[in-house]
């Protein structure tokens, strides 16, 4: 690795999440569901760091944020620095595409590719989603399948972990009503 990586665990209101940075923003985000020595060890793989680091003022905010997140917050990441630079130039694409949809908002794998040129690229739209290494940042969860049916979702828990962040966001999808409703923050806590 050319750039120096750095990793730091934190609590969130359903478990344990972590996340490694570099210089230009951050490069992996593990979701609740690990325990958090499984956590550790992929982040320690990640980074080769043996122990976490203290996190930069622009880190300690984008956990504050994802903190929140998963308490139910409507959250914005825009300004989260994310480094997707090893990803392939389709991959980068897509993902930023992914962030400009704002929360509590879905679109399909069809519409996302039409969105960035390649009409015919659903399939490879769900492809660079399936490797996102920064899920809820880059927010895949927001992408589903014709007909808004969930699709799949390759971060921990799988398309369970999927529909319990659209169901955060309130977000609808085939399983819910059109006008779904945001769950309380402490209905989740059985979500994750």
């Amino acid at each position: 690795m050319s750039n120096e990586y750095h990793y730091r665990l934190f609590e969130t209101a359903f478990g344990p999440c972590g996340l490694a940075w570099g210089e230009d923003g951050i490069v992996n985000l593990r979701i609740p569901g690990e325990d958090a020595v499984t956590i550790e060890r992929r982040l320690r793989e990640l980074t080769g760091k043996r122990a976490p680091s203290t996190p930069s003022k622009p880190i300690v905010a984008a956990i504050v944020k994802i903190q929140a997140y998963l308490e139910g917050r409507d959250v914005s990441f825009d300004d989260v620095a994310v480094d997707v630079s090893g990803c392939e130039p389709l991959h980068q694409k897509v993902y930023a595409a992914a962030r400009a949809l704002p929360y509590g908002r879905t679109t399909t794998y069809g519409e996302m590719a039409k969105s960035i040129g390649e009409p015919e690229g659903a399939r490879d739209v769900g492809y660079a989603l399936s490797r996102n290494p920064i899920a809820i940042i880059v927010p895949c969860h927001r992408i589903l399948a014709a007909g808004n049916q969930i699709g799949g979702f390759s971060a921990y828990g799988g398309t369970k972990t999927k529909e319990r962040l659209l169901v955060l966001e309130g977000a609808p999808f085939a399983a819910l009503p059109a006008k779904a409703k945001k769950a309380p923050a402490d209905q989740l806590q059985l979500l994750f």
